[in-house]
Parts: C-alpha cells; sequence; structure tokens
C-alpha cells in the first residue's frame, strides 16, 4: 500500500477521481441532460437528442460521471481516515483534536467558494440564463437567480452551511449540502468513539442509532462503515483477490439507477430511504474495501495523475459548480459562435473547463484550503493547550 507519512496515496487517488466524476456530472447534465434520466423514477420527461445517450446513460458508463456515488465514497473515506489514528492508537485526544479541527477545516474552504460566486455574480459572468430549455435542464436555468448580496453570503458562509439543504447556502453552491453532512457525521462519529474508547462495537451501535433517527441516514452510515474499515484493513490486505472482487463489487452498486437493469434492486429498498444513496453507500463501502486491499487497484489509484487530483480535490469540489454556470457556459456560446456545431462545442468546453478547473484548484489549494488546514491545526493545539512550540511548528509548516 502507498502511503506517505500521513497519507494513504492510493486512497487520496481514489479521492481524486471521485471528484473528477462530481465536476463532469454537473457538466454533462447542464448541457446533455438526457445522462440524467436514471436518477428518476419518472423518465417520461427526458427527451433523447443524441443516439449515443442511450449507452452513455446506462451501466456501467455511468460510473464516469456519477456524483451522488462519488460522493458517497467521500463520506466512506471520511469515516476511515478521521479514525484511522485512534484505530491505530486508541488516543481518544485524536478524536477530540479531529472535532476541533472540523469546523474550520471545512468552513473556511467553503466560504471561499461562496465568495468566488459571488465575484463572478457581481461582475455579471454567471450565464445560467442562457442555458437551453430542455427537460431535465430546467433545474439549471434557475439556478443563481438571487441577488449577491453580502450580507447573504457571511451568512451562507458561516452559518447555513453547516445545515444540510438550507436553500440561502445552496443558492451560492449547489454541492455545499453535503459539508453539513460531511461536519455532523464526522462529530457523531468522534463523540461515538470518544464515549466508548474500549467497546467499539458499543460505539458502533450508538453511532447507528443515531444515524437511524436522523433524516440522513444513508448518508451518514458510510461514516461508520469507512470507521469499521480501520479494523478490517489487515484482513483485505492478505487477501488481494478477494478485495479486487469487493471493488469490482462496489462498481456495480455503484452504477445503480432507475433503469430497467436495477428494477429488482429498487424493490427491497425500504420506501423511506433514497433507494440510490442506500445502494451507494455499501458500493462506496466495497469499493473503498477494495482500494485498502488490492495490490493492482492500490497501485493504480496511488499513481501520480490520480494522486494529484487527490491533494487538490476539495479546491475542485468547491469550485465546479460557479465555474459550470459562468466559464463552462461561456465556453459552450463561444465556440458556437466560431461555427462549431453544439456536441463538438459542448465537448471543447468539457476540456476547457476541465483545464480551468485544474488550475484555479491550484491556486485555490495553495492559498485557501492548505492554510485552512493549518488553522484548524492551530486552533486545536490551542484549545488542547498543545505546547508553543507545537503551535508555532503549525503556524510555519508548509
Amino acid at each position: 500500500m502507498k502511503t506517505t507519512n500521513t497519507k494513504n496515496l492510493s486512497l487520496e487517488g481514489l479521492r481524486g477521481l471521485a471528484c473528477v466524476s462530481v465536476f463532469s456530472c454537473h457538466f454533462l447534465y447542464v448541457f446533455f441532460p438526457y445522462l440524467a434520466r436514471g436518477r428518476a423514477l419518472d423518465q417520461a420527461g427526458f427527451v433523447l437528442v443524441w443516439h449515443w445517450e442511450t449507452w452513455l446513460s446506462s451501466a456501467p458508463f455511468t460510473l464516469l460521471y456519477n456524483g451522488d456515488f462519488a460522493v458517497s465514497v467521500f463520506f466512506v473515506l471520511s469515516g476511515y481516515v478521521l479514525t484511522r489514528k485512534f484505530w491505530k492508537t486508541g488516543d481518544i485526544a485524536s478524536l477530540t483534536a479531529g472535532a476541533v479541527k472540523r469546523y474550520p477545516r471545512l468552513i473556511f474552504p467553503a466560504a471561499a467558494s461562496i465568495a468566488f460566486a459571488l465575484l463572478l455574480m457581481r461582475l455579471g459572468w454567471i450565464r445560467a440564463s442562457d442555458i437551453p430549455d430542455a427537460s431535465f435542464a430546467g433545474w439549471a436555468r434557475a439556478t443563481y437567480q438571487h441577488v449577491p448580496s453580502i450580507r447573504a453570503a457571511l451568512h451562507a458562509a458561516f452559518v447555513g452551511v453547516a445545515f444540510r439543504g438550507d436553500p440561502a447556502t445552496l443558492a451560492w453552491n449547489g454541492p455545499l449540502w453535503t459539508l453539513a453532512i460531511e461536519f455532523w457525521g464526522s462529530i457523531a462519529l468522534f463523540a461515538a468513539f470518544a464515549l466508548f474508547p474500549r467497546h467499539k462495537a458499543v460505539a458502533t451501535i450508538a453511532f447507528t442509532i443515531w444515524a437511524c433517527i436522523s433524516p440522513s441516514t444513508v448518508y451518514f452510515m458510510p461514516f461508520i462503515a469507512g470507521a469499521l474499515l480501520n479494523g478490517a484493513i489487515d484482513w483485505l490486505k492478505k487477501r488481494s483477490g478477494v478485495s479486487t472482487l469487493l471493488f469490482i463489487i462496489g462498481m456495480v452498486l455503484g452504477s445503480y439507477d432507475y433503469t430497467g437493469w436495477y428494477d429488482w434492486m429498487t424493490a427491497i429498498v425500504p420506501a423511506h430511504l433514497d433507494h440510490r444513496a442506500f445502494w451507494y453507500a455499501f458500493g462506496a463501502m466495497f469499493t473503498v474495501a477494495g482500494v485498502l486491499g488490492s495490490r493492482p487497484i492500490d497501485a493504480f489509484f496511488g499513481s501520480n495523475i490520480p494522486v494529484y487530483f487527490g491533494r487538490i480535490s476539495f479546491s475542485m469540489y468547491l469550485l465546479h459548480w460557479p465555474l459550470v454556470f459562468s466559464f463552462s457556459i461561456w465556453a459552450v456560446e463561444r465556440y458556437q459562435l466560431l461555427g462549431i456545431s453544439y456536441m463538438p462545442a459542448v465537448w471543447a468546453a468539457y476540456l476547457s473547463s476541465a483545464l480551468l478547473l485544474v488550475m484555479l484548484s491550484e491556486a485555490f489549494y495553495r492559498i485557501v484550503d492548505r492554510p485552512s488546514m493549518r488553522a484548524a491545526d492551530v486552533l486545536s493545539a490551542w484549545v488542547l493547550g498543545t505546547p508553543n512550540r507545537r503551535v508555532k511548528s503549525l503556524i510555519h509548516e508548509g
């Protein structure tokens, strides 16, 4: 398993490619809305425009842009990574430190992404109203139709982000809904293991009970699944073939949608649960387990390109939404003005947007994300009374 001093590189690579999938999801759903039909039980409103949409909107090709599955992978990874030190050492202080860090670690970059969206709106660069009104894409035209108020942006950034589904926050950056899940899921995870440090089974039951009484059960359960993988990692690493099989199963479950292939799976999920999120939770758990234990899969995700995307993944996740609704739409229009037909123009815009997103994300990582990590470490050190020299090293570390 490829590691640095602090990170499992293959998991970093998995996170990176999952983030690319999220970007692809939102980009493609804006310009090729038929591809989103697998998200809806009622598919009557989806109109086929291009013949290739038939196969690209079917498994397993949907894995290339299944943002919802990617989000479940993020949650499993968080559960694993955030509790890794505790599982290795039994150090409860690591849980306390993690809890103290969580708000600044998530909120400061999220606030910067809202500021980015505010700037684009103030400059008049948001072009959501220019999107063709094509069936399911009607949601996209309604995006960024609010007043770009600084006061509203500040409230969304520092308060609304912590509450899933807050419409005033999602108006600035739709993918921010996951940060509330990340925040409360991780806090509950830290609390469960801190309360029952010697009885991980009891901690697991306590977290599960809490998750089951919440309205977001299928989004919180991946956290405990990821944490429990810490206890299975040695077993997985000794069984590379089994781990490879688990990864394949994870990919199959990650392809779940409402098209005909998966009708039998839809029928066995309780009606009150989100069917897709339910299966994605299991798929994400198997996927991460496969990456942890399978040597060839570990080697793939631990290679340079996935790991690079993993390093800037949080920045990409936060910036891609306002970028799609500004630059991407503008780019499609510009390419068409140059005489390029719609479909080639969209694919050219995809490549242009991806390149710009990587460049912006690299800058965002250096200017916002990495300093936010250091600030969270400093805050944790100060709150927990870490010796002064440790605080100074955190301030100056690069």
